[in-house]
């Protein structure tokens, strides 16, 4: 929780649940955040004043939702967030740029890594702008009274970059956000491959709770269940990697019991408990 409460930072965090992290984020938090959001859920008027003056936001375009090609300036965006840390405020942006219900962390855009880099440039005080990662991790994001762990990483080390020579700055914003993204991840439930969730997401049902008892960890210790399937998303990604044809029978069996365990009208349950 400690390092929630930095001054002048960007916080960036992955997006499973449009409404509720943003609310989540400030809950944990004991300072004011601001926060950056699409333009459109803005509208004009005594909205829009609600949405900047009391909700804290700033507006960002998202060019891919543009219709017709339009061209978008986020120009007034970037300088109202240099205006921001300048003064000591906090930041927090969702950059994945949507919010859509997975575990793992999408591609990111390069905003946060931009706002900073500029925000270092044109406030010439010498002081780094902190980067501190943030992963929201639903038991379930749509249903009420489910848990959610919140971690909240030490900031992101940027040093071994700052020495490196880049084509441009679009090349410089691109290698710092592949930190953030590698630092985002570590906080997540982070899947290196889609096409792997399945399995995964079955091997992490199967073995969670029997692996938590064989080390002592109690049903409700969120926190050494998220370490545990860490650890097993660690060690089913390796074993793809060099002997996948070892998984295959594994895989096989997994699917069909839960299948035959579904069919029966037991979704809601975890099929291994």
């Amino acid at each position: 929780a400690e390092h929630l409460e930095y001054d002048g930072a960007i916080y960036v965090s992955n997006h499973p649940s449009a409404v509720f992290d943003p609310i989540l984020a400030a809950l944990s938090a004991k300072k004011e955040l601001n926060f950056i959001a699409s333009a459109e859920w803005f509208g004009k008027g005594v909205k829009e004043w609600i949405f900047r003056n009391e909700l804290n936001m700033i507006p960002v375009y998202r060019p891919w939702l543009m219709k017709n090609g339009e061209k978008v300036d986020n120009g007034d965006m970037f300088t109202e967030c240099y205006a921001h840390l300048e003064k000591r405020k906090r930041l927090i942006i969702y950059p994945e740029g949507s919010s859509i219900t997975v575990s793992w962390l999408r591609e990111l855009k390069t905003g946060a890594a931009r706002i900073k880099l500029g925000a270092e440039a044109s406030l010439n005080s010498g002081q780094e702008v902190k980067i501190v990662p943030i992963g929201l991790n639903y038991s379930n994001a749509h249903r009420f009274q489910n848990r959610v762990l919140v971690n909240v990483g030490s900031p992101i080390d940027f040093s071994s970059l700052y020495s490196q020579v880049f084509e441009d700055e679009k090349e410089r914003a691109k290698a710092y956000t592949e930190r953030i993204a590698e630092g985002m991840q570590a906080q997540l439930l982070h899947i290196q491959r889609e096409e792997d969730a399945k399995l995964i997401k079955s091997v992490v049902k199967l073995l969670t709770d029997a692996m938590m008892k064989e080390v002592g960890l109690e049903n409700n210790d969120t926190v050494g269940a998220f370490n545990i399937k860490k650890q097993i998303i660690k060690k089913i990604e390796g074993i793809k990697a060099t002997n996948p044809e070892q998984l295959q029978s594994l895989e096989n069996e997994l699917y069909d019991y839960i299948g035959r365990f579904e069919a029966l009208g037991f979704r809601r349950f975890n099929p291994f408990e």
